[in-house]
């Protein structure tokens, strides 16, 4: 068989016939095509070697940016999960805080925790720790609390809380907090969101 023997199948491009050609060239030689075809599969075997060259290098930075890209996102994704803990954990703070005061009977304190709105509707710390006592004695004097989901958003913290009061029922608040100082956090409202279920 001779040295010059074609692979089998060979597939040639003619850009002036606008497709792909492949040619069964099974048991063909060299010297069985014509010049003219064989210069041109020298040719458009060049510029293909030259594509495939091109090809592999955009598909490789194509990638490589890619994994950048990624890699950027990284640390912009680690700084907003450790922004949310420490807002969560703000949010646990104000909360707790002002239902220690509760406990403790310390209205002043409790009031302290109530936003500018809040205290535009109940204008003294008596008359807001009147409403909690007797509106919300599960607040006021709960037998156990637990904190649950937290989401942040539009400037606002919105803290779900679980209480259980003396009798063992168990109500869900959602607490909105709302930003009045570079470090202040004051809870702007506090919603029902289920009660009334026996925790037996």
């Amino acid at each position: 068989m001779s040295k010059y023997m074609l692979v089998t199948y060979v597939i040639i491009y003619f850009p002036d016939w606008g497709f792909c050609r492949i040619c069964g060239l099974s048991s063909k030689t060299l010297s069985d095509i014509t010049p003219k075809i064989g210069d041109k599969l020298l040719l458009y075997s060049r510029k293909l070697n030259k594509f495939l060259k091109f090809l592999t290098l955009s598909i490789a930075i194509a990638t490589i940016t890619s994994i950048n890209l990624g890699l950027a996102e990284l640390p912009a994704k680690t700084s907003e999960k450790a922004d949310l803990i420490v807002l969560e954990a703000n949010a646990h703070k104000v909360i707790s805080s002002q239902i220690d005061a509760f406990r403790k009977l310390d209205i002043n304190t409790a009031y302290a925790f109530a936003s500018p709105f809040i205290k535009s509707k109940f204008t003294n710390a008596e008359n807001f720790g009147e409403m909690v006592r007797s509106g919300y004695p599960m607040i006021w004097a709960p037998n156990d609390y637990k904190f649950l989901d937290f989401n942040a958003f539009n400037g606002f913290l919105i803290q779900r809380v679980l209480f259980v009061d003396s009798q063992e029922r168990i109500f869900v608040f959602d607490y909105e907090l709302k930003k009045y100082s570079p470090d202040r956090w004051l809870i702007n409202g506090v919603f029902p969101v289920q009660s009334s279920i026996s925790g037996a």
